[in-house]
């Protein structure tokens, strides 16, 4: 099942209300969201995408909102259209293209 909107993308990967803060947030914990997200393919295109990354980095959807949004902020991950769907794609390290 593909993403079909930004929105549901978002919610997805718990980019929503985030209590968490960037101080809450270590090199570390960044480190395990970017090797997640490259070995699911460096792309979340599906639900199930998006699933592997929680159940990877073991992080609460809040704390995947905070990263998520840092990510996109500085331009690390972006969130593409493909095929009239939604994809967050990382842009750094091994998943740079």
């Amino acid at each position: 099942m593909a993403i079909r909107s930004l929105s549901a993308a978002l919610v997805l990967i718990g980019l929503g209300a985030s209590g968490a803060s960037a101080a809450d947030i270590s090199s570390t914990d960044l480190e395990a969201f970017r090797t997640a997200v490259h070995d699911a393919g460096c792309m979340l295109k599906t639900e199930a995408d998006a699933h592997a990354i929680e159940q990877a980095t073991g992080f609460s959807a809040e704390k995947l909102a905070q990263i998520t949004g840092m990510m996109i902020a500085n331009g690390e991950a972006s969130v593409l259209t493909v095929a009239g769907n939604k994809h967050l794609t990382l842009n750094t390290g091994a998943c740079a293209q």
